[in-house]
């Protein structure tokens, strides 16, 4: 438990000065190989024209063709 409580400051202007040097973040490094490139798509061309979400599609079983499930867990598994 923290049995003591900080006290909100109003503004940075309030905040006491710190003699620490600056910390800044670490340069980006370009990674070796090569990098992934995205090919430049024409106008008005959708991305992914023919490939539905798999979030929208619903999965069936073969067997016993009821949805939403598979073969583990299939009510009428033998």
């Amino acid at each position: 438990m923290h049995h003591k409580q900080f006290q909100a400051v109003p503004n940075m202007k309030m905040w006491p000065e710190s003699r620490n040097p600056i910390v800044e973040p670490p340069e980006v490094r370009k990674m070796p190989g090569n990098s992934p490139k995205n090919r430049r798509r024409e106008i008005g061309e959708v991305r992914n024209a023919g490939k539905l979400p798999r979030m929208e599609t619903v999965m069936t079983r073969s067997i016993c063709r009821r949805a939403n499930h598979n073969k583990r867990n299939c009510p009428k598994n033998p």
